[in-house]
């Protein structure tokens, strides 16, 4: 699944903040829209759609007047040579953005495929599987968490946990430390009833508590990299089940 996290920020003075989307990525002109092509931007019901149109066969002047009709806009793929943002990038504002019934700072998951980029708002919880490369060069699987809400569910940094695997299922449960029951752990997690870890930090987010599974650990749950899952917790126990993309309204 091609998937990635966008959001709706803003370009301007918060008094007269304008909508404002900017999509970038090595992926970007692998799906047609490289520098110079003719992008169509509209509003769909909580969300927006990019389009290309680079082939379109008819005047520019009419495709204009159907786009406007439809609340949208007509841009163009461009290539920044910023250090930070270098490559293709669509980026595109106004307050046309929030005619499908979107707001300054909604968080949005699109999807992409050859000449459309479609992106709905994001609910509350919603992760995408990510993905690194193997020691072979194959992409692997890697669902990373972290943030505070970690810490108010007890997961600690150092603190011991488990992940158990079940069909589109992550169940990951805080552990005793004491040493008793730690052997025990031990020999159950290389019975593969589940991975046993530590929580870590984060060392880009001032230490926050930081769980990473990945590769061949996710084994069991059906996850793949751009898979999209939902999280929910509670005292002691993270949950993390697969959505589909009709789940999203897509």
């Amino acid at each position: 699944m091609n998937t990635v996290f966008l959001s709706l920020t803003t370009k301007g003075v918060p008094q007269g903040a304008i909508p404002q989307v900017a999509i970038g990525g090595a992926w970007l002109p692998g799906m047609g829209f490289v520098a110079g092509a003719l992008v169509q931007a509209l509003p769909e019901p909580h969300g927006l759609s990019f389009t290309l149109r680079d082939e379109y066969g008819g005047k520019y002047s009419e495709l204009s007047r159907r786009t406007d009709g439809l609340n949208g806009k007509l841009i163009q793929v461009y290539f920044s040579h910023n250090a930070k943002n270098y490559g293709e990038r669509i980026s595109t504002s106004g307050k046309y953005l929030l005619h499908g019934g979107l707001a300054i700072g909604d968080p949005l998951i699109a999807v992409y495929t050859y000449g459309l980029i479609r992106a709905r708002k994001a609910p509350a919880g919603v992760g995408v599987v990510g993905r690194a490369e193997s020691a072979g060069g194959k992409a692997v699987p890697v669902v990373s968490l972290f943030g505070g809400w970690l810490a108010d569910a007890g997961f600690v940094p150092d603190a011991l946990a488990t992940a158990s695997m079940g069909p589109g299922l992550i169940t990951i449960a805080l552990r005793d430390n004491g040493m008793g029951s730690y052997s025990a752990l031990v020999r159950r997690a290389r019975a593969g009833e589940f991975k046993l870890f530590q929580v870590g930090r984060h060392h880009k987010r001032a230490g926050q508590p930081h769980i990473v599974i990945r590769g061949a650990h996710l084994d069991g749950s059906g996850f793949g990299p751009g898979d999209l899952y939902c999280v929910s917790h509670g005292p002691g126990l993270v949950t993390l089940r697969g959505l589909a993309l009709g789940d999203l309204g897509f």
